[in-house]
């Protein structure tokens, strides 16, 4: 049996012609292909990144919140801390209307956690990446420390209350010891929303105060809903019976 060797039609010139024509194609097609998922990928990318900064525009409206009622807490720790001091003298507590307590509102991270689910973050700009992650970072253990800052002044409110009239140096050392809690949960709390804020702020982010005012509203009215806070007013005295 006799092979023959192979042999175009038209020739080896056109042949080769031919087949670089379908290399062309299938090389223009992957190259398509690419660029599609490339535009898709950065087309996800942008949208997560707006998603995150939608986000974190609500979270600077809470932080804005709790660090315009930081010089009230301020003011009311050392006005119970005068109370306790002079009780120690006096052997007796006023009655106290109210005392007012931290802002306690949750941040939200939802978007945040599915990007870092998904393979979308891996196409964020690197600086981007390292800036949010700083920020969610701080934000997460800030929400518990922030909520038992809450804990300890309704503990407080609720020890006074019950301390009206005579108390003893026990009891009197037990308030000094929450207010010492109160003054580290205060300092520390004040320090991280300023700092979240600053922090979302140099990302070019404009506040939302939806969470603060259940509406879409101004940072007026925001400040407004502080000043009129039962921790903002004057502290309500009388004698006890």
């Amino acid at each position: 049996m006799t092979i023959r060797p192979f042999k175009p039609i038209h020739g080896w010139r056109s042949f080769w012609g031919e087949v670089g024509i379908i290399v062309l194609g299938v090389l223009i097609a992957l190259g398509a292909q690419q660029l599609a998922e490339d535009w898709q990928g950065r087309s996800r990318a942008r949208g997560s990144i707006a998603a995150v900064d939608a986000e974190l525009a609500t979270n600077a409206g809470v932080f804005e919140e709790r660090t315009l009622q930081q010089p009230c807490e301020e003011r009311r720790l050392s006005e119970i801390r005068a109370l306790v001091s002079a009780a120690r003298t006096t052997r007796r507590l006023p009655r106290i209307s109210g005392i007012g307590k931290s802002i306690a509102r949750p941040t939200l991270r939802a978007a945040w956690e599915e990007a870092q689910d998904s393979d979308v973050l891996d196409r964020w700009p690197r600086q981007d990446r390292i800036s949010v992650a700083a920020l969610y970072s701080q934000q997460a253990p800030s929400d518990a420390l922030t909520l038992r800052e809450t804990e300890q002044w309704l503990r407080l409110q609720s020890m006074m209350q019950m301390m009206t009239g005579p108390i003893s140096d026990g009891d009197l050392t037990l308030l000094a010891d929450v207010i010492a809690d109160l003054t580290f949960y205060s300092w520390n709390n004040g320090i991280d929303a300023s700092q979240e804020f600053a922090m979302i702020i140099q990302r070019g982010i404009r506040p939302s105060y939806f969470v603060v005012l259940d509406r879409k509203g101004s940072r007026a009215e925001m400040q407004a809903l502080v000043a009129k806070s039962l921790m903002c007013q004057p502290l309500q005295l009388s004698s006890a019976d």
